[in-house]
């Protein structure tokens, strides 16, 4: 059975970021020039050995820091 209101999307990247003060990989796709995070996964830093995964963590979590409630991804300053 199909939902109505369901979309198909193609993910176009993920990275990491803060969602909630924990460490998480973020998916998400864009759409005319407006990105939707469509999922998010909770990680531990400890899975990432090599430099280069520790390098875009330390990237990430500074760039990106979101709140996720009900469904509702919020984007802090």
């Amino acid at each position: 059975m199909k939902e109505k209101n369901s979309k198909i999307y193609k993910i176009n990247g993920w990275c990491f970021a803060l969602v909630n003060g924990k460490l998480c990989e973020i998916h998400f796709a864009t759409k005319n020039g407006k990105s939707e995070i469509l999922a998010h996964a909770y990680v531990k830093r400890e899975e990432y050995k090599m430099k280069i995964g520790q390098k875009m963590i330390d990237d990430g979590i500074k760039k990106y820091h979101f709140t996720w409630r009900k469904g509702v991804y919020k984007q802090l300053k």
